[in-house]
């Protein structure tokens, strides 16, 4: 027994050291890596952990503004525990604190709707479409805040709709921080497009066709944007569909091919003759081409009127009558 009470003697330090190191931590500070704060200061609780709840309330700096951070570094950070009476030195370098201010990241649709309303006092109207020098910035208020924006309007030029402008959020408040970017304004005009691969000699009709929208200017010079820049044409060369067309790539539908026969169609007030013949020219719809009588080798002139059917103008056969009865005579 006195054996074991002596050996127990000597192991039970032993095993209480841990313990009294652990207690001996209660108390110490605990340097904090990385921490958020919602209000508009950053107090020494934000920094440290593990100190007493009335210095944990200290004011030490402003906040950032929302959506932004400070890092306090080792320095700093030995200023404030020495000011306050807090038993902690930085170890490293690498003794720093992130603050990151909590805020509402304001809608990208916010920023362009202000934006849209500061040129339209300019006189900008239509849809707008906006191309910024940096699409990497971003505009945040606090928690409690209403997500507006502000937009004073710096400079503009209406030959290129550039501007020069300046965000602040919220809209109400003047001392918010300022974010000022450059860009270009561009009216975005409704242009059709095929919604389905066509071929040449097909006709290109409403049904053929879908709207999407793209920037006006020298992008599309050239390029059908109305209906009837298509509406009734033919392609002259396979076109892709949901691409926008150049008027090049496009032509009247020929309904009627040079040399092929055709039904020529003769009118008076009293009959209807109709007779074949051969077309001399290339035609569209309404078009007036040369028609040959093949059987007589006349030649007269008749207006298209559909796939390989031409109406004679009775008075342009008379003439050409005379005018063969003349070669002939001569």
């Amino acid at each position: 027994m006195t054996r074991t009470l002596r050996v127990l003697a000597l192991c039970l330090p032993l095993a209480l050291a841990p313990m009294a190191g652990s207690f001996a931590e209660v108390g110490k500070p605990i340097l904090k890596q990385k921490t958020e704060v919602s209000g508009d200061a950053v107090r020494l609780g934000d920094l440290f952990d593990n100190i007493d709840a009335e210095k944990a309330q200290i004011r030490l700096d402003q906040a950032p503004a929302p959506g932004n951070s400070v890092t306090y570094q080792p320095s700093q950070l030995a200023a404030f525990a020495r000011m306050h009476g807090i038993e902690w030195k930085p170890q490293t370098y690498m003794d720093k604190v992130v603050v990151e201010r909590v805020g509402q990241l304001v809608a990208r649709q916010t920023i362009d709707a202000a934006l849209r309303k500061a040129l339209a006092a300019k006189g900008v109207t239509g849809e707008l479409e906006f191309e910024i020098a940096s699409r990497a910035y971003q505009l945040y208020v606090s928690e409690t805040q209403a997500p507006t924006v502000a937009v004073d309007l710096n400079h503009y030029d209406p030959d290129s709709r550039s501007f020069i402008a300046e965000f602040r959020a919220p809209a109400d408040e003047p001392r918010a921080d300022r974010i000022r970017v450059a860009g270009r304004a561009h009216v975005m005009i409704d242009v059709p497009v095929l919604n389905r691969r066509m071929m040449p000699s097909e006709v290109i009709r409403a049904s053929d066709l879908s709207w999407v929208k793209m920037r006006s200017g020298a992008m599309l010079a050239n390029h059908a944007t109305l209906l009837e820049d298509v509406i009734g044409r033919t392609p002259k060369r396979p076109l892709q569909a949901g691409q926008p067309m150049r008027q090049a790539d496009v032509g009247p539908f020929t309904l009627v091919q040079r040399n092929e026969s055709v039904t020529m169609i003769i009118r008076t007030k009293s009959m209807t003759l109709t007779v074949q013949g051969k077309a001399l020219d290339d035609g569209v719809e309404g078009q007036t081409i040369r028609v040959q009588n093949p059987k007589s080798s006349r030649t007269v002139e008749g207006r298209v009127t559909g796939p390989g059917e031409v109406a004679v103008v009775i008075g342009a056969m008379v003439s050409a009558n005379a005018a063969n009865r003349q070669t002939v005579q001569r």
